[in-house]
């Protein structure tokens, strides 16, 4: 009962309190990226992933680190990583636009880079609106670019046939997402359904596992010097980003729940 009350409250509160609180108070917060974060290894891909933000950063101390390596540990899949040369990308639930910000710092070659995202957003590259409708024009996007979100959607289902809709032949969706380990094959049966085909499937809770300490410390800190109303919500939140010594983290801990990366293309 506990557990379910946990996730209930966790449903409600990330979709109809967190999202447009932060975006309200985003300047005196402070922070734009609401991800998990990832520190890789020091296996062949990951090397490629620290190789591209090393050079971006040149050795600047940057708390937002682990958010980086997070998108460029999804893009690393794709396999014109990491110039990304004349492509097209569409980032769905694109928050406050960091990631798209990062994208382009990192990856000049793109043609361009647009994202969508429910809570209006002062930004030119973002459009309002919703996973299951995007305004897209059909077969326009080389890539959909999906972080850290689709686990907020009502329907997922429609999120991969829209992202169908709007990719090129050939096109692909770069994802990463948390899941509880019994929704696993749903995630891939809808993709099945959409009429993409699965090219790759990583099980990344260890790195991710890895990262929630560093942007812990980061979002620690961001609420410590947030306004009183955003201080309110500290237990929520911590619980939100998965501080370790919540609930929510032990579920990474004890395997109940996984963080996962994939590949899926449209067909040719």
């Amino acid at each position: 009962m506990l557990d379910y009350f946990l996730r209930f409250w966790i449903y409600i509160f990330d979709r109809l309190i967190l999202y447009p609180l932060l975006k309200h108070f985003s300047r005196k917060v402070g922070t734009h990226f609401l991800n998990l974060g990832y520190w890789p290894t020091t296996t062949f891909n990951d090397n490629r992933i620290i190789k591209t933000v090393e050079s971006i950063l040149e050795g600047e101390k940057d708390p937002k680190l682990p958010h980086y390596y997070l998108y460029e540990k999804a893009l690393s899949l794709h396999h014109a990583y990491p110039l990304f040369s004349g492509h097209s990308i569409f980032e769905v639930g694109c928050g406050q636009g960091e990631g798209i910000e990062w994208i382009k710092r990192a990856h000049p070659g793109i043609k361009k880079i647009e994202g969508l995202d429910p809570i209006p957003q002062n930004h030119p590259l973002i459009y309002k609106g919703s996973a299951d409708k995007i305004p897209i024009a059909d077969s326009s996007m080389d890539l959909v670019l999906n972080i850290e979100s689709s686990h907020l959607y009502k329907n997922c289902q429609n999120f991969f046939s829209e992202s169908m809709r709007i990719l090129k032949s050939g096109g692909y969706i770069c994802w990463a997402d948390l899941r509880y380990k019994e929704q696993i094959e749903a995630v891939k049966e809808q993709a099945v359904r959409a009429g993409l085909i699965e090219q790759k499937w990583l099980d990344i809770t260890p790195n991710v596992l890895q990262g929630i300490p560093r942007t812990t410390v980061y979002y620690d800190n961001v609420i410590d010097q947030a306004p009183l109303l955003i201080k309110l919500f500290k237990s929520s939140l911590r619980t939100t980003y998965c501080a370790p010594g919540t609930k929510t983290h032990a579920k990474f801990v004890n395997g109940t729940k996984g963080y996962y990366c994939a590949l899926w293309q449209k067909p040719i």
